[in-house]
């Protein structure tokens, strides 16, 4: 998704998180079909939202058939909603590789955050196509959200020392608050 990015990191937390660069990935050298259509996804969505997102844009921008699609997706909100979480799933990778090695859980969540925030900041149409474009499709986006944070409340706690661990429900509070500012 590095190809999708507006701005190159910048700033601050440049030197610190990973790099995110990679050579652009043609369809041909992404073998799956629904790999190479949540990718194509991620990258109209990111850049014209949902509204103008079809299967036959992102059918043709992948080199899919529409049986290869539908083999994979039930639609184009399907798709969508696949392409924001491996949106997601790439910054959270990342800023997993920038908290790794310190020395105590509360570092580790700092170096979360300041990553995750140096990532949507430097790719704002990404992050707002994870933030907030993920309820354009209604229910099911509501929904998605909610999988994705309760996912992160999970993995939160599973870092955490057993003495400092919050409970389940303060986990998930404090990220979906962080998640909405």
């Amino acid at each position: 998704f590095s190809v999708l990015r507006a701005r190159p990191l910048s700033g601050i937390f440049a030197s610190r998180l990973p790099s995110t660069d990679s050579e652009p990935a043609s369809p041909e050298s992404i073998a799956d079909a629904g790999q190479r259509a949540i990718t194509t996804a991620a990258r109209l969505a990111a850049s014209t939202g949902l509204g103008a997102l079809t299967s036959a844009k992102i059918r043709k921008d992948a080199g899919l058939s529409r049986r290869e699609f539908e083999a994979h997706f039930t639609g184009v909100e399907d798709c969508y909603l696949d392409a924001i979480e491996s949106v997601s799933s790439v910054f959270v990778d990342a800023a997993c590789r920038s908290a790794a090695g310190v020395d105590s859980w509360e570092r580790w969540v700092f170096r979360m955050m300041s990553a995750l925030c140096a990532l949507a900041a430097a790719d704002r149409d990404l992050s707002r196509l994870v933030l907030l474009d993920v309820t354009a499709v209604g229910r099911p986006g509501l929904l998605r959200r909610e999988e994705l944070i309760d996912r992160a409340a999970a993995y939160v706690r599973q870092q955490a020392d057993p003495d400092k661990r919050p409970s389940e429900l303060a986990a998930t509070a404090s990220l979906s608050a962080v998640w909405r500012i």
